[in-house]
């Protein structure tokens, strides 16, 4: 396999983040809701629904992530009374999720359920959350997202947006094709990345390992073509998107947590009536926490149907585990000040502390 090096920070990646900052600056004036109220003294029934709001999501139709959609769907629907109408666009129908922003910011939808990948578009101090090798496990995760939700919601809401609901996809993994001892393996080989994803970019290329950096739409198709050997993500994804079918080896610890999100265009939101804002937030608290529960445990049965399928785990050496995870924090330092203040990541690693001097 070819090992060709790159930069520090590719053209690519400084062409992303600048397109990225001239998004974020961006504010359509084309959000408005896509049917008008019906005039007074008509049923909204005979009119058809007051407001449609179009949500754009890269789950595949079938799986956890998808039912969750369609849960909150219906929910809204019936509380409505039929005045809203939710259309979910499913399995990436509407592309990547660069390109469900860009039709957030220019009105085509209302919103979505995004990854850390897009999460980061919308708001690059989400960046903080995915760091690899921080966050160790759900209990972690909990605690973080609960104690930094307030300050989120503040982050979203000053780049045009709503944080409606922390999702839940697992923890990505790293899964390879060939051997692998330890993280150096894959120096030998050549792992995809999210092309969107500055921060594992920089963490690859830190580390030497050759990527390929496409889509997730195209990670199937270019496994199968032998182009990549090795990858990462959630164990329930890899069953899912099939992508298991090329991975002999999986690696424990995780790699990272990857937040995801229920999103809203702001103007959008705010203008709708209060009681419809209402059944939309009794929705959301409503249907996820049984579905970060439905999650966890789909992740908990993928893994034990990889191992079953003769997928091998990896344990890393305690040793090397230390190794890595100070060498990550490095990493951490870097992008203070870039992609998130230097202040959160004090005050991340400090709630972090807090958590695990309990446990």
């Amino acid at each position: 396999m070819p090992k060709k090096k790159t930069s520090a920070l590719p053209g690519t990646a400084i062409v992303i983040l600048v397109g990225i900052l001239s998004l974020l600056a961006f504010r359509s004036s084309s959000w408005s809701q896509t049917a008008k109220p019906a005039p007074a003294g008509m049923k909204p029934a005979s009119a058809g629904p007051e407001y449609v709001i179009k949500l754009s999501s890269m789950a595949p139709e079938g799986t956890v992530w998808a039912d969750f959609s369609l849960k909150f769907k219906k929910y809204v629907e019936d509380k409505s009374g039929g005045r809203i109408k939710i259309v979910w666009s499913l399995d990436s129908v509407l592309g990547d999720e660069p390109d469900a922003f860009i039709k957030i910011r220019t009105g085509q939808i209302q919103g979505g359920s995004f990854t850390n990948i897009g999460l980061g578009i919308m708001v690059p101090e989400t960046a903080i959350i995915s760091l690899p090798f921080l966050i160790r496990d759900n209990g972690e995760a909990d605690y973080v997202l609960e104690k930094l939700t307030p300050q989120f919601k503040g982050f979203f809401e000053e780049r045009g947006f709503i944080l409606a609901g922390w999702l839940d996809i697992g923890f990505n993994y790293f899964f390879s094709g060939k051997p692998i001892k330890s993280l150096s393996d894959f120096k030998n080989g050549r792992i995809w990345a999210w092309k969107w994803d500055p921060v594992m970019t920089e963490y690859f290329q830190a580390q030497n390992f050759p990527t390929l950096p496409v889509g997730l739409n195209d990670v199937l198709k270019y496994l199968g073509a032998g182009k990549a050997d090795a990858f990462y993500c959630p164990y329930d994804a890899a069953v899912v998107r099939q992508w298991s079918r090329y991975a002999k080896y999986v690696i424990d610890p995780p790699f990272y947590y990857p937040p995801s999100a229920l999103v809203l265009d702001k103007k959008f939101f705010e203008a709708l009536p209060p009681d419809l804002k209402k059944i939309i937030a009794e929705a959301v608290a409503f249907h996820i926490p049984e579905y970060k529960k439905i999650s966890r445990q789909r992740n908990q049965q993928a893994y034990l149907s990889l191992i079953s399928s003769g997928i091998q785990p990896i344990k890393l050496s305690e040793d090397e585990i230390k190794s890595i995870r100070k060498e990550a924090g490095s990493l951490y330092q870097k992008f203070g000040n870039k992609l998130y203040p230097t202040w959160l990541l004090t005050r991340l690693l400090g709630i972090l502390e807090e958590y695990r001097g309990k446990k």
